[in-house]
């Protein structure tokens, strides 16, 4: 009876823990499903128990905060919600919510699209990074700035996706190159090897000599393989897995490289990145005159650029060594190889045409423009237009109309260029064309750009603003710098999970009600808040770079975490230096400004 009593509770115990262990393996994968049914049930006592417009708008922000998180709907659909649930809960008309996803703001989002899109349809950025990599030389250390600084560069104007995929290529052409002269030098060691093995047998005393100087000489070929520091402890696994190990953390290198770079170049500049977008859009909004695509690349292209270089060190010390970073050695054979391949490509392209000239002409233009439609330390070409309000968005629709209507190639006939990607080009082909536009905007950021407009619209009719400005009032306290430091650090965490545009419209409007609390420059806290959202390195899902380069190099989540967590520690480090440096007579960040009374408005002018 013992035994079968004992049997009967081991057996029930079993039965219970393949129940759970069924059940979570089940949750797991169906989280999503769980989050989009449970997430509004959880959350309802905000409406149940206080049906209040605050309450229902805060209700609306965590529902599309955790359908966001978790993808459980497209995002796109996510931010449509507010066109829907608000007028339903009464926060909002629907004349004034779908109006928010028609902001100047968000056409700029589209405009910067389609003229990033004209510079990849003729391959205009393909040949800057070619040159660029090609001048800047290629042994190790300036071969990896020569990925970095294009890819930044590149990124300030078009899709940080774009030009992380246009680099993988050429870097994996690169690698296969490395690979085979690897090869070639193991060959070659192994022939050393037994002539070695040979003296060893008849030289005696001389042996011990021997083997220390060929351990010495394998540890200097390491080096020059790009091993680094590493080389020494993984030696007894033999040369050859170790040389292939080095050439994968190599690989790991280059791609987070290029990676981290997309992430940071698209901060530099106000249309680089949707979080941007939205920082530029809200501070219009409220009246802010501070900020314009001039005065913000005068501060975030230095930060971005210092950024790049520390990434650029940390990253080779991280999977080369010190000695690696610190050495100067050079290596010919490899170097000819790489420098060969990038000729190749570059090559390839041909001669620059005519289709070229003229985007990169227009382009030119199109940022001239942008800086210095009102720079401030001159009037600026918008004063010539005193009876309106002349945006960002006039000189890149002006830009695009011209770029649908010339020719592509108007000069070949005269010059003598040849288009040697469409030989078969007529003088009517023009320089943009829509099929490459229809196909090329993500609309789904389109419409999440739109959704924070709408969050921010109604936050402020429903009062939760008022509300949120009160609870933080204990901020006062604190330093605005703590503050600062505190707050970007949060965002760098939280932007690891979900879409940093997501995360810029549901914080900015609360640090916006945080600065008027403490009666702080609203610049000095939306300001970092808004980079911090770019500051996304340390999981493949936090941004579409990271998620390539995690399926291209086959690198563990745990490397891509341990090296993220550093650059985003010196990347806030930056940020928090830039700001309380040359930031703050920049912005007028030690001002209070008039324009900030505008966040606490209950209504907006809509």
């Amino acid at each position: 009876n013992k035994q079968g009593l004992k049997s009967v509770q081991l057996s029930f115990k079993m039965a219970i823990r393949r129940f759970f262990r069924r059940l979570w393996r089940y949750s797991y994968k169906n989280i999503p499903n769980l989050v989009l049914i449970f997430a509004p049930i959880i959350t309802s006592p905000l409406l149940i128990l206080s049906n209040t417009k605050e309450a229902r708008c805060g209700w609306v922000i965590l529902v599309m905060g955790l359908y966001w998180m978790f993808e459980v709907i497209p995002m796109a659909m996510t931010s449509l919600m507010p066109v829907f649930l608000f007028p339903l809960l009464g926060i909002l008309d629907s004349k004034v919510v779908t109006q928010m996803y028609m902001k100047e703001t968000a056409m700029m989002f589209i405009g910067g699209l389609m003229l990033a899109l004209a510079v990849e349809h003729c391959n205009l950025h393909k040949r800057i990074a070619l040159k660029t990599l090609l001048t800047l030389g290629t042994s190790d250390k300036w071969l990896i700035l020569g990925f970095m600084l294009p890819t930044g560069f590149l990124s300030m104007c078009m899709s940080n996706t774009s030009t992380t995929a246009m680099m993988l290529p050429i870097i994996k052409a690169i690698l296969d190159e490395l690979q085979k002269g690897k090869g070639a030098i193991l060959a070659e060691e192994e022939g050393n090897k037994e002539s070695s093995i040979e003296a060893e047998m008849g030289t005696g005393a001389e042996t011990d000599m021997g083997a220390e100087m060929g351990t010495e000489a394998e540890k200097g070929m390491g080096k020059e393989m790009g091993t680094g520091a590493e080389v020494g402890p993984r030696t007894e696994t033999g040369t050859g897995n170790t040389r292939q190990l080095d050439l994968s953390k190599l690989r790991e290198l280059m791609m987070l490289a290029v990676a981290y770079s997309a992430n940071i170049g698209g901060a530099a500049t106000l249309t680089g990145t949707g979080t941007n977008l939205v920082f530029s859009g809200m501070i219009q909004e409220i009246g802010g005159s501070e900020i314009n695509y001039a005065s913000w690349m005068m501060f975030a292209f230095p930060m971005c650029f210092l950024c790049i270089l520390m990434s650029w060190g940390w990253l080779q010390i991280y999977f080369l060594g010190f000695r690696h970073f610190f050495s100067f050695q050079k290596k010919e054979a490899n170097n000819k190889a790489i420098k060969t391949i990038l000729r190749q490509q570059y090559e390839r392209l041909g001669r620059i045409n005519s289709h070229e000239v003229a985007v990169s002409t227009l382009f030119t233009i199109t940022v001239l423009l942008w800086i210095f439609r009102r720079p401030g330390f001159i009037p600026g070409w918008a004063s010539l237009f005193p009876e309106t309000n002349i945006g960002d968005t006039v000189p890149v629709f002006l830009i695009l109309f011209f770029m649908f209507a010339l020719p592509a190639n108007p000069l070949e006939p005269l010059l003598g260029w040849r288009n040697v990607n469409n030989p078969g080009n007529t003088p009517f082909k023009r320089i943009h064309s829509w099929s490459v536009v229809h196909s090329g905007v993500p609309w789904a950021a389109y419409f999440l750009i739109g959704s924070g407009f709408a969050i921010a619209e109604g936050v402020k009719a429903s009062g939760l603003n008022v509300w949120i400005g009160d609870q933080l009032a204990s901020f006062k306290n604190l330093s605005p710098s703590l503050i600062v430091f505190i707050t970007s650090s949060l965002l760098a965490f939280i932007t690891e999970f979900t879409s940093n545009v997501a995360t810029a419209n549901i914080s900015l409007p609360v640090l916006a009600n945080v600065a008027v609390a403490i009666h702080v420059n609203p610049l000095y806290l939306l300001v970092p808040a808004t980079l911090s959202c770019s500051f996304a390195f340390m999981l493949p899902v936090a941004t579409p770079p990271n998620t390539l380069v995690y399926a291209e190099s086959g690198m563990k989540i745990t490397e891509m975490m341990k090296a993220g967590l550093v650059m985003n520690i010196l990347c806030i480090a930056a940020l928090n230096l830039c700001l309380n440096t040359y930031g703050i007579p920049l912005f007028h960040l030690d001002k209070y400004p008039a324009w900030a009374a505008n966040i606490t408005a209950v209504q907006g002018s809509h």
